[in-house]
């Protein structure tokens, strides 16, 4: 019996708090920068697992839990924009798991990067 998809999986809401610097009174034309503070509440958290046996799936489980995960989020945020076209960076600024729950709970972080399009 071997996994073929093991994923944890966290739905939180999020609250964003963000200061923006525009160089056009337009908003789809010129440079901006956007920085800031989101912050989240999880709602819930998923373990979804999946076993083969011989290349074959047998069963998927699907388990509803808190995993040790921290229950608020706190990310910093960058945004660049130039004209539609936005770069976003996000990090955690919190730990994902409880603290004294999880060896070493605090060397685990999330670094996002995106491309948003706007206009198209």
């Amino acid at each position: 019996m071997d996994y073929s998809k093991d994923i944890l999986r966290a739905t939180y809401i999020q609250i964003p708090l963000l200061a923006e610097f525009n160089t056009s009174a337009k908003p789809k034309k010129g440079l901006y920068l956007g920085t800031g503070l989101i912050g989240g509440f999880k709602i819930n958290s998923k373990m979804i697992q999946e076993y083969e046996t011989g290349g074959i799936k047998e069963w998927e489980r699907k388990i509803n839990d808190d995993f040790n995960m921290n229950d608020f989020q706190l990310l910093g945020t960058v945004r660049l924009g130039i004209n539609r076209i936005t770069f976003i960076a996000n990090m955690d600024l919190l730990p994902i798991f409880e603290s004294n729950k999880l060896i070493n709970s605090n060397d685990i972080a999330s670094v996002n990067f995106g491309i948003q399009l706007l206009g198209f």
